[in-house]
């Protein structure tokens, strides 16, 4: 499992959720954390299951405060052509293209990742930062995923609604339970 997405929408932080505890690095603003692939593993319905992490893709925002953040800044290009290295080198059995609700959806790197993995690799929208979501967060989809395809042209085999928030918050632990649940049940049924 690939998961990827814009810089500062959650990837690492929905690579947390997956896992279930803190591995990945990560932040609560935009700050860059994934500098270049790591593994990590998660135990889903009693498989060990791969989970890549991978750096952010830029755009959408500005990029003047990274020379202060990190030195070397991988490109889309670079980070593109390592989600095609993993396919080459072992195959991938699921993207996961992680969606802020408001600014996090670039349907640019969607169309990228597409064109490089090819058909036949399968991509799962997870979006995140739905705690405040009235009702069930897949509410979020309902409302708008239909409008992803129609409008943005991202067209998904599989979805999740979650928040990635921190286990330790109390005011939305019962959020977060309900969105680890989501995103493995959806890597479960997409391997399984």
């Amino acid at each position: 499992v690939v998961v990827f997405g814009r810089m500062g929408v959650g990837s690492s932080s929905l690579v947390n959720l997956i896992i279930g505890t803190e591995v990945a690095g990560h932040h609560n603003d935009t700050t860059r954390c994934t500098k270049a692939v790591a593994l990590y593993q998660a135990s889903i319905d009693n498989k060990t299951v791969d989970i890549y992490d991978v750096p952010g893709l830029q755009g959408g925002m500005d990029t003047s405060m990274w020379k202060s953040l990190w030195t070397v800044k991988p490109t889309n290009t670079e980070i593109i052509a390592a989600i095609v290295n993993i396919n080459k080198a072992r195959g991938i059995d699921l993207l996961i293209h992680c969606l802020g609700p408001k600014d996090g959806i670039g349907s640019d790197y969607y169309k990228a990742v597409r064109s490089a993995v090819g058909a036949e690799v399968p991509i799962a929208a997870v979006v995140t930062h739905l705690e405040r979501q009235d009702g069930a967060m897949d509410k979020w989809w309902s409302n708008n995923g239909a409008k992803l395809e129609s409008e943005m042209n991202m067209r998904f085999d599989d979805h999740a609604c979650v928040t990635t928030l921190p286990h330790n918050d109390a005011k939305w632990r019962w959020r977060r339970v309900e969105g680890e649940n989501a995103v493995r049940d959806l890597i479960s049924r997409r391997l399984y």
